[in-house]
């Protein structure tokens, strides 16, 4: 059975937020629709609905038969609002959905897995996690960007997300159905991605336990565990979902491996070399054939190519730059910057990355030159633009002020101008950015929301290396 359930209490009172962290229902009013809530059964589809629009769906765990207290085993964002017209029994707080038209389109998308396709990662709280700050994390849709000195934790910031989305596919494509099943795939992707010995050994060393939150699109995922932990996780305040969606996601690296991916898969999986399981991830991706239907990133992959002057090609298992002149070079003699260029290329190419796909990239401006950043951070700024979320960290000052340009680019953007470089800038919504230094064991947003701008006062120490020569200059000019 299908139910139309309202959040919505006193008639604007919404607890749709409650509800959806809580995995619950309940009824606004102990005294109506009482016959209807206890008909509800284990297993029925209950859609929450607001207004007109149904936006979330869960699957009935428990009714408590006091006309009350629904649990569910996790509400589910639809990728878009299904219509419904509110009138009639449909506006109440509870109706069951008779109509068989609206009922095979649900049942389709349901079964389909037509489900929160724009699935982003929302924000992530933790505690006692190695050295991250007990601070929650607010993030965009579309670029993340992570900023700080060496240690402050921006990559475990990274890598602990797409620990959680490894361990979500994983669960998604193999189905396992008991939570200390899930609990040991999360175990085990952390201590694999950390390259740790054992789970406990990612609790902060001054504490005794640490406990990890995420709320995502579809669901929140949380779980904790203790110094002693070894490969499983315990339970977090919020239960597990039962049903998991596959959500794509890539992890690069600081270290390009375009250069040694031959047979690396091979000898990882052989316990031969002492990587962690990023690159192993990563390599999976690679290996991954060309796409031969038509690519939405085409328009993006021509551009790197342009700059590559060539296509990545893979040939008996070693990756190749085939330049526009038909020259043929291998991987390895290619500079390192261009090979990252190459790998974001050939990841588009082959539909490893796509457009609902989460980019993981740690420190990307390593061995680049300043006008390669330039280019790069132009296409991380397309890519989001065109759905795609995106987590960096970094110690540029060059990616920050790029980002600005693309920035006041979307202030100017219907304004008048004859200058090709600023043309050729794609506009970057304030809305699709956030950022944060990591500084004194705290998370500080350097966005401006006034100004819709990054604050580059976190520059200081790199602005104190242009101080330094002015000093010296004045000296200099002072003696003659």
């Amino acid at each position: 059975m299908y139910w139309i359930v309202r959040a919505k209490w006193d008639g604007k009172y919404d607890q749709t937020d409650r509800f959806i962290k809580e995995n619950i229902w309940q009824n606004e009013d102990d005294n109506k629709f009482i016959e209807e809530i206890n008909s509800i059964k284990e297993n029925d589809i209950l859609l929450l609905a607001n207004g007109s629009y149904v936006e979330y769906y869960a699957i009935c765990a428990t009714n408590n038969n006091d006309g009350k207290n629904i649990l569910v085993e996790s509400w589910i964002r639809f990728n878009e609002p299904i219509f419904i017209p509110a009138k009639g029994s449909y506006i109440k707080t509870i109706s069951m959905l008779k109509n068989k038209m609206y009922i095979q389109r649900i049942e389709h998308i349901v079964e389909t897995g037509e489900l929160i396709k724009s699935f982003n990662i929302n924000s992530l709280k933790t505690t006692n996690f190695m050295s991250l700050p007990n601070k929650k994390l607010i993030f965009s849709k579309g670029i993340n960007i992570f900023i700080g000195e060496n240690g402050s934790g921006k990559s475990q910031i990274l890598k602990l997300l797409y620990s959680v989305l490894d361990t979500n596919n994983t669960v998604a494509i193999e189905k396992e159905e008991t939570d200390y099943e899930k609990q040991r795939a999360f175990a085990s992707s952390l201590t694999d991605i950390f390259k740790a010995d054992k789970l406990g050994n990612l609790v902060n060393k001054s504490k005794k336990e640490s406990s990890i939150d995420i709320e995502l699109t579809a669901y929140d995922i949380s779980f904790k565990f203790g110094t002693n932990a070894k490969k499983e996780t315990g339970k977090g305040s919020i239960p597990l979902p039962k049903t998991f969606v596959e959500k794509k996601s890539v992890f690069i690296p600081v270290k390009e491996v375009l250069s040694f991916f031959e047979g690396f898969r091979i000898m990882y999986e052989k316990k031969y070399l002492n990587f962690d399981k990023c690159y192993y991830n990563l390599c999976k991706a690679l290996e991954e054939p060309l796409s031969k239907q038509s690519n939405n990133n085409l328009n993006v992959i021509e551009k790197l190519e342009d700059i590559l002057n060539g296509k990545i090609k893979i040939i008996d298992g070693k990756f190749y730059l085939t330049t526009n002149n038909n020259e043929t070079f291998e991987i390895s003699l290619v500079a390192e910057g261009l090979r990252k260029i190459g790998l974001l290329s050939y990841l588009l190419s082959n539909e490893a990355l796509d457009n609902n796909s989460i980019l993981f990239w740690d420190e990307p401006e390593a061995n680049m030159n300043p006008k390669l950043i330039k280019d790069m951070v132009k296409f991380l700024v397309m890519l989001a633009n065109h759905g795609m979320q995106i987590f960096i960290s970094t110690h540029s000052p060059y990616i920050i002020e790029t980002f600005n340009n693309h920035l006041k680019k979307n202030k100017i953007k219907n304004l008048n101008y004859d200058d090709k470089d600023i043309e050729n800038i794609e506009p970057l919504n304030p809305k699709e950015i956030s950022a944060y230094l990591l500084e004194n064991n705290s998370y500080i947003s350097i966005l401006n929301k006034q100004l819709g701008l990054l604050d580059d006062k976190f520059l200081e120490s790199f602005n104190n290396i242009n101080t330094l020569y002015d000093k010296m200059r004045d000296i200099e000019w002072d003696n003659k």
